[in-house]
């Protein structure tokens, strides 16, 4: 019995050791890159079989991203991982981001030899890498808050011709839609307002029914016309017949958000009038120039 409880033993251990090897190798080097570019659904198939991993995937409305904790002892050029996911997204962006246990300074130190590279300090404590042969691929290191880095590959495809047309970029997306109330307006700024305080704007003219804002960064957004001399506020929101107790500015409807992802043109309608608005989106500059920047 002595014999098989030996081999029993070296066969447990000889597993998560297997898992390992097999998922460093596709977590660096040129294994890496290809893990970079496959979808996030793809992978989730993929590491289906992988013990020691707790994947979840996430889909939003432009792209999706693939989360897994590792359970197993991993490492990546000698570096534990304790997580790393995959995410696509409407700006042809695929990456592959490892959260290891150094600061990113050795994590900067190490690439730089594993991967025979000289890395570009972009402040903040990050770093980049633009390998020499490949025009649209990069290495990024970047500092977490709990003192910990991040090694992250990046392959950034062309964006689609017509989200270009329209204005998007692989770092700003697009709000575009009608004015669909049926008041002849004047003049008007057309509004998105960051949740967490930053806002674009864009001209519209009187009259004018259709509205685009180029520059909108990644984030959470109100979309609110603010019109020179009158009350009327073209809003995107869902119809709210009878206003909560205790809630102001909804006799109309109730002010939803977006979410605007980098590369993405969203279509969004202005099909409700406010005459009153919460006090926080009231206080916007009514004079119709040409655009605000974020």
């Amino acid at each position: 019995m002595k014999p098989l409880s030996i081999l029993a033993g070296a066969l447990l251990l000889a597993a998560p050791l297997a898992h390992a090897v097999g998922l460093a190798q596709q977590l660096s080097g040129t294994g890496a890159w290809a893990t970079a570019a496959t979808g996030p659904a793809a992978l989730q198939r993929q590491l289906a079989g992988e013990r020691g991993l707790d994947c979840h995937l996430e889909r939003y409305a432009a792209g999706s991203t693939l989360d897994c904790v590792v359970r197993h002892p991993l490492a990546v050029m000698g570096m534990p991982v304790s997580e790393f996911y995959v995410s696509a997204d409407a700006a042809g962006r695929h990456q592959l981001r490892l959260v290891l246990l150094p600061p990113a300074a050795r994590i900067e130190r190490v690439a730089a030899r594993a991967l025979r590279a000289t890395f570009r300090a972009s402040g903040n404590g990050r770093w980049t890498w633009l390998p020499p042969d490949a025009a649209n691929r990069r290495v990024e290191i970047d500092p977490r808050e709990d003192g910990r880095g991040e090694l992250a590959y990046v392959i950034a495809e062309p964006l689609p011709a017509d989200a270009v047309a329209a204005g998007a970029t692989d770092r700003t997306g697009v709000i575009e839609g009608a004015i669909a109330i049926p008041d002849r307006l004047p003049a008007m700024r057309v509004c998105a307002i960051d949740a967490r305080g930053g806002t674009a704007c864009q001209a519209v003219a009187a009259g004018a029914n259709r509205y685009r804002i180029t520059g909108v960064r990644p984030g959470t957004y109100w979309v609110i016309g603010y019109a020179s001399g009158s009350k009327v506020h073209p809003a995107y929101a869902r119809d709210f017949s009878a206003c909560p107790a205790g809630r102001s500015g909804c006799p109309n409807g109730i002010l939803m958000t977006v979410e605007v992802h980098a590369g993405q043109v969203l279509r969004v309608d202005l099909e409700r009038r406010f005459e009153q608005l919460p006090a926080n989106l009231q206080q916007i500059d009514y004079a119709p120039a040409a655009a605000r920047p974020t």
